[in-house]
């Protein structure tokens, strides 16, 4: 992403999507279709042989990078309101990048590229009022996507969601935590296996929540 931070007038605005990658024996870099490049990569550079994804006015943010069999990337973004837009390097083009999920906002994840064409994405997204985590899968390169039953909805507030845990399995995979509250500095958080929460027996937990409702019902402020 480029960041045309004003100086001075900070600006949190960030354009286009580049794509670069480092080769780790010789630290030298190159572009997707493998052209050495030049560091420092200037803005006229990239704009000519990183570029993915020209966005014009609008802005977008930084998602997830996973490569296939082929060594080819596939990458997600967000994009003006933080829509997940997808794209893929065939070996000579980047494809799309397409929406992945139809309208809506504040959506983010990550993805598991199991072949060229099949992909799935775990995403959570949110309206303003509600929250969902679950999975979005392609089985042709990402040109559409299916959505499958959520694995964790809330109402009141949103999700929000790291990347794939490290050498995860399938019963444990990815970390959610709710929306932060105005009352205190603390906030439930979840390990969401590939079906859904991972559970324990109620004596085993720490009950949290009903602390957090006292907190909330005394009226203390968030510590500084």
């Amino acid at each position: 992403m480029y960041h045309p931070c004003a100086n001075p007038g900070h600006t949190k605005d960030r354009l286009n999507a580049y794509y670069m990658r480092m080769n780790c024996t010789d630290d030298s870099w190159e572009n997707a279709a493998g052209e050495k490049l030049i560091i420092a990569v200037t803005k006229e550079c990239a704009d000519k042989k990183t570029i993915m994804f020209n966005t014009g006015a609008e802005r977008c943010n930084h998602g997830t990078c996973r490569v296939d069999q082929e060594g080819h990337p596939h990458v997600f973004f967000r994009y003006d309101a933080g829509q997940a837009r997808y794209s893929r390097w065939t070996g000579s083009v980047w494809t799309g990048p397409i929406a992945v999920v139809p309208g809506g906002r504040s959506q983010d994840g990550d993805m598991i590229v199991d072949s060229p064409a099949d992909v799935r994405m775990i995403l959570a997204s949110s309206d303003g009022n509600t929250g969902e985590v679950g999975w979005w899968k392609t089985m042709d390169g990402g040109q559409t996507w299916a959505k499958e039953p959520p694995i964790l909805s809330r109402s009141g507030g949103g999700v929000a969601i790291g990347a794939l845990v490290e050498n995860f399995i399938p019963e444990g995979m990815v970390v959610v935590s709710e929306d932060a509250s105005s009352h205190h500095l603390y906030r439930r958080m979840l390990l969401l296996g590939a079906d859904g929460p991972v559970k324990r027996p109620a004596a085993e937990a720490c009950h949290i929540k009903d602390q957090l409702k006292l907190l909330e019902k005394s009226g203390a402020t968030p510590a500084s």
